[in-house]
């Protein structure tokens, strides 16, 4: 074969096979993972404190509100177990990546809205939804096959 015959060469660089990692979306299910675990740790912070509240007597908390906070963290535990399993299926079923994207999103929506009311808006209270709803979208906009390599040696295709 000379030079610029079809081939496994092509010019001067040498055609080389898309990553494995563009066959799923790796960045949009490590956010959810990571996401999804963040917000479970949060939520689970909370249902420790308000059983701790109710176990101890609320002093002078009001009962309901030690209760809430119970049922707050329950929901942002249940939205990070969402945010996780969305980002194991991605690893799997990367072929469902939009509806597994929009299920992340959703799961972040649950726990957002849980953990902000809870923890006043601050920022490691807001962490773990946040990169949920990135990894969701990241997981939407993800095109199978396109891979992100540069330099010599990457995806040319054959001629």
């Amino acid at each position: 074969m000379g030079f610029g015959e079809a081939g496994n060469n092509v010019g001067f660089y040498r055609y080389v096979e898309p990553m494995a990692s563009s066959r799923r979306p790796d960045t949009a299910l490590l956010l959810c993972i990571i996401g999804g675990v963040f917000t479970i740790l949060q939520g689970a912070a909370y249902v420790l404190g308000g059983l701790s509240c109710i176990s101890n007597g609320p002093g002078p908390v009001n009962p309901a509100l030690c209760h809430s906070v119970v049922a707050v963290g329950a929901i942002g535990i249940a939205g990070g177990v969402v945010m996780f399993a969305c980002g194991a299926a991605l690893s799997r079923w990367s072929q469902h990546h939009v509806l597994i994207g929009g299920v992340a999103v959703s799961g972040a929506a649950i726990g957002l809205p849980a953990l902000l009311i809870v923890g006043g808006g601050s920022v490691p209270f807001f962490l773990g939804p946040l990169l949920g709803v990135v990894g969701g979208f990241l997981a939407v906009a993800w095109q199978p096959g396109l891979s992100t390599g540069s330099g010599p040696g990457q995806p040319y295709p054959p001629v």
